[in-house]
């Protein structure tokens, strides 16, 4: 499990385990002030790894709230993702319209 600040209002929370994928929940910092939604909210899972996930790790936030994040897994690999806001894509990398781009890269934006 791993646990990170995205921006001022949210956390991101990693959880893996045998089922191979990194699952992505947004968990607001103030849970109270949005009492009609999940305080756990579910976004995505992350495909790449071929057995149990073992371990995360986040870096320091770059430059526009980017971070990476590493994940080891059992199957002798670890590989990294990108984290960034939706409005750090440009026009010139295909824009919100259209992220179908990013499937296949370690790439995923909230």
């Amino acid at each position: 499990m791993g646990l990170v600040s995205i921006g001022e209002k949210n956390l991101l929370l990693v959880i893996g385990g045998y089922d191979v994928n990194i699952h992505v929940y947004l968990v607001p910092r103030i849970p109270h002030q949005q009492a009609d939604s999940k305080v756990f909210k579910y976004k995505f899972s992350l495909l790449g790894h071929l057995n149990a996930i073992r371990g995360f790790d986040f870096t320091q936030e770059m430059g526009k709230q980017e971070r990476y994040l590493a994940s080891c897994s059992q199957d002798t690999y670890i590989r990294l993702w990108k984290i960034q806001p939706l409005e750090n894509i440009s026009d010139l990398m295909g824009g919100h319209a259209d992220l179908r781009q990013y499937e296949s890269k370690t790439s995923f934006v909230l």
